[in-house]
C-alpha cells in the first residue's frame, strides 16, 4: 500500500495507482468503502477505463456509502457528452438509489424487530413506529415490498443487488 501511495503522489495523472489501491482495499482487505473511494479517484483521471464509475459506485453502495456514490455519479453525468454513456450512468444512479433505500429499510426492519419483538407486517408499520420518516419512492416507478423472509425489494427494479462478486 505504501508503494502505491508513493506512486500516486509521484505520478498523479496515472490511474493505475488508485485503481490497484482500490482493488487491494476491496478484495484483499475487505473494505468496500475504501476500495470504492480509491476507484472514485481513479475514475476521475483522464484515460481511465469507462467502467470505473460503475465499479466504484457498486463498491460504495455495498459499503453503505450510497450518497457518496450518487454525488460522484451526478458529477460524472454533468460532464458526460456521450449519450450512450450518459444513459448507463443514469441507470446506475437508479440502481444506487434502490440499494440505498433497501439498506435503509432493512436497518429499520431490524430495529423494529429488535424493539417490538416481531417483524413488521408492512412497511407502513416502520413509518408509524417512527423507524422510517417515509417509504421512499422507487426510482423505477414501482414500490417497495416486504418479502416473506423479512427483507424488502422493489417490484420493478432489477432483483440483483449492487454488490461486487467476490467471496467474503
Amino acid at each position: 500500500m505504501e508503494l502505491l501511495t508513493q506512486g500516486a503522489k509521484q505520478f498523479p495523472a496515472e490511474w493505475r495507482f488508485p485503481f490497484y489501491t482500490g482493488y487491494i482495499k476491496y478484495f484483499s482487505l475487505g473494505s468496500p468503502e475504501e476500495g470504492g473511494t480509491a476507484l472514485l479517484r481513479a475514475a476521475r483521471i483522464p484515460g481511465s477505463p469507462a467502467y470505473f464509475p460503475l465499479l466504484a459506485s457498486r463498491m460504495l453502495a455495498e459499503g453503505n456509502q450510497a450518497d457518496t456514490a450518487l454525488a460522484f455519479l451526478r458529477e460524472m453525468i454533468m460532464r458526460e457528452t456521450d449519450p450512450r454513456r450518459k444513459t448507463i450512468l443514469e441507470e446506475r444512479i437508479r440502481r444506487v438509489i434502490v440499494e440505498r433505500d433497501l439498506q435503509s429499510m432493512e436497518m429499520a426492519i431490524a430495529e423494529y424487530t429488535s424493539r417490538v419483538g416481531v417483524p413488521p407486517r408492512s412497511l407502513a408499520d416502520l413509518v408509524q413506529s417512527g423507524m422510517l420518516a417515509r417509504i421512499p419512492e422507487d426510482p423505477y416507478g414501482g414500490r417497495y415490498l416486504l418479502t416473506p423472509d423479512g427483507g424488502v425489494r422493489s417490484d420493478r427494479a432489477p432483483r440483483e443487488r449492487l454488490k461486487v462478486l467476490r467471496k467474503r
